[in-house]
This record gives C-alpha cells, sequence and structure tokens, in this order.
C-alpha cells in the first residue's frame, strides 16, 4: 500500500518493494530513520513469495513530469524585391554547415530559385557561378568549400521512391537543396531549415515573404544579417 508524503514539502514517497526488483530485500538492514521493518504480509504470500522473508520500504523522490520542447513559431521575412530575396540567399548560405537540408516551399513565381542560386553562389563563393535549373535534371551539384551542395527539384518527381535512383542517401551526408520538398515525403529531413515563400498582394503590386522556421539558434543568426525580418 503506498504512503504518500507531502510532495509540495519534498517528503518521500514510501513503497514497498518485491523481492523480484530488489533480492537482497529480505537481508537488508534496519534503517533507524525508517523504523523497524513489518514481516512479510499477506500481499507477498498472495504473490508466491516467501512468508519468511522480510520486506522493505524504500525512499522515492516524485517523479519530474517530462518538458516537451518547445516550438518556436515561424518567422517572417519581407521580401520587396529581387535583392531582398537574393539577400536572404546569402544569409542562409553564411550558417551552412555539412549534412544541412534547406527545403524550399512555394508556389511558381513565388521566388525559390532566385533564392536557390543567391545561396549557391555565395556557398561556392562565386559571384559569376552559372547556376541552372534543375527542373529537367532533377538534381545539379556543386563543389563548395563545405564540401557538395546537392540542388533538387522535385516538381516532376513521380514519388519519394524516385529519390534512390538520385542519390537521395549519398546526397545527405553532404547539403541538399530542396525545391518542391513536398515530394520527399516521409524522406522530408526532420532537422531542415523550412523556408516557405508566399506572393502577397498588396496595394501598388505584388510582394514577397518568407516564412522560415528550423535550424534552433541558428537561425537568429540568419535573420540578424536579413532587412526586414519579424
Amino acid at each position: 500500500m503506498l504512503e504518500s508524503g507531502d510532495p509540495a514539502k519534498g517528503s518521500p514517497l514510501e513503497t514497498p518493494c518485491s523481492v523480484r526488483s530488489l533480492p537482497a530485500c529480505g537481508r537488508l538492514q534496519t534503517d533507524a530513520s525508517l523504523g523497524a521493518l513489518p514481516p512479510a504480509g499477506p500481499r507477498f504470500q498472495a504473490m508466491g513469495q516467501s512468508p519468511g522473508l522480510a520486506s522493505c520500504r524504500v525512499v522515492a523522490r516524485p517523479r519530474l513530469r517530462h518538458t516537451p520542447p518547445v516550438t518556436l513559431p515561424p518567422r517572417i521575412v519581407a521580401l520587396d524585391d529581387l535583392a531582398a530575396t537574393e539577400a536572404l540567399g546569402r544569409a542562409v548560405a553564411a550558417s551552412l554547415r555539412p549534412g544541412d537540408s534547406v527545403l524550399l516551399d512555394g508556389p511558381l513565381g513565388a521566388g525559390k530559385t532566385t533564392l536557390a542560386r543567391a545561396l549557391l553562389r555565395a556557398a561556392c563563393r562565386d559571384p559569376a557561378l552559372e547556376v541552372p535549373s534543375p527542373s529537367y535534371t532533377l538534381v545539379q551539384e556543386y563543389d563548395s568549400p563545405l564540401g557538395p551542395i546537392r540542388h533538387f527539384d522535385l516538381w516532376r518527381l513521380d514519388g519519394a521512391a524516385a529519390l534512390e535512383e538520385l542519390g537521395w542517401d549519398e546526397a545527405r551526408e553532404g547539403i541538399v537543396l530542396v525545391e518542391w520538398p513536398d515530394r520527399l515525403g516521409a524522406l522530408r529531413p526532420a532537422d531542415a531549415l523550412r523556408i516557405a515563400l508566399r506572393i502577397v498582394v498588396q496595394p501598388g503590386g505584388e510582394r514577397r515573404r518568407a516564412s522560415l522556421a528550423g535550424w534552433g539558434a541558428r537561425l537568429d543568426a540568419v535573420l540578424a544579417s536579413t532587412p526586414r525580418a519579424a
């Protein structure tokens, strides 16, 4: 039977332990601070334990509740023009590490290819780097000081199973940049930086906005060098 103290005051909880969980239970010495240990009762006999063994009490502290990880809301960046989109790409490139995944989501014309091109040129330290769209080849590979970077465009991909033929597992050892990441299915990296680009119609014309999530504290470094980040 459970004897509970006052958890708010830090009082211990006392509960009988069975011989099965503590084989040496019957050989424990009596602790004067706990008082004499009672002999085995009907509960132990009903469990098939020998009535000749003594029972013991263990002192347990109240369990600590598990705190779920904090999920931060996406951060919003206003992209008023082409230069702002390119600046965001360069800011992401400055925080890249081997093994990273950057997922670019958004409708046609939202600026995914513009951002990807700026990111690749900055990561490869070549402002004049030719960066063709991988819409038809599905993947383009680049050598960078951080190692290989593979740029995927999965718009025409039949399904996640076709990624094996594109060398997805090998690509994940380096850096991957993915347009249309919804095609990844279960292969979508959980630790990726997710950038969703949207077209916003406002008085005076269209504007673009980027919603960024992932990367934990590294995202702050990205936003620190990005104008108009919220």
